[in-house]
């Protein structure tokens, strides 16, 4: 499952990287595999039984390890496709689809915060998921027009800079797998997003302290720093 989904992230790279279309379909098609077989791990409800759940007041915590983190890479999935479908179609219907399932990615990820901030014992994984998630969404949405911020915000989403650096800053300190995106994330947004918009200061003293994290994990890398 996350072989899959390790695929279909690097073919979204790719894709956003030359916007070519075979890279946009090859990415989708990487998607939808990676999508059927975290839907094949999901928890299964009878009628009965998510009736039962609803009226105790039953949320993840009945899930499984494994069926918790079907849902975290399902919610992923769905985010790529829905960025993937902006960029390949600008039509009115297009963007309506990307934005419904952008918006159903967004709640699933506000569960999955509900429920690790409950105080629960988790997997550092899943953890590092939801951090990555949530604080992803919120940098993308902050750097948005306030005039359109107010109306994402009215309709369920959120976009508050502050908690979105600090959910990164999470992510990006725990050794696991989306630690690496954490910090490509949080790079990207400081060292790209702020420059080339203008949306605020950088965070000049955690960019810094990732960099060097990232090239004593990662030496062979040829870059250079500014000092």
């Amino acid at each position: 499952m996350y072989h899959s989904l390790g695929h279909a992230t690097l073919m979204f790279l790719q894709a956003i990287m030359t916007f070519e279309e075979d890279s946009i379909i090859r990415a989708k098609e990487s998607v939808k595999r990676a999508m059927k077989l975290s839907g094949k791990r999901k928890k299964k409800f009878g009628l009965l039984e998510s009736i039962a759940y609803t009226l105790k007041g039953k949320g993840l915590e009945v899930y499984t390890q494994e069926e918790l983190h079907s849902e975290l890479v399902s919610a992923e999935c769905l985010l790529i496709r829905a960025l993937l479908t902006f960029i390949q179609d600008e039509n009115l219907i297009s963007l309506i689809k990307g934005g419904l399932k952008v918006r159903k990615c967004f709640q699933s990820y506000k569960a999955f915060c509900a429920f690790v901030n409950s105080g629960v014992r988790i997997d550092t994984e899943f953890q590092c998921g939801v951090h990555f998630g949530i604080g992803s969404f919120n940098l993308m949405i902050s750097t948005l027009p306030s005039r359109t911020l107010r109306l994402l915000e009215f309709i369920g989403f959120s976009g508050n800079k502050k908690l979105g650096m600090e959910e990164l800053l999470k992510g990006a300190g725990t050794e696991s797998l989306r630690g690496p995106m954490c910090s490509l994330v949080f790079l990207g947004y400081n060292l790209l997003i702020v420059q080339i918009l203008g949306t605020g200061e950088c965070d000049m003293k955690n960019t810094e302290t990732i960099l060097d994290n990232c090239l004593r994990q990662y030496p062979k890398v040829k870059g250079v720093k500014a000092k």
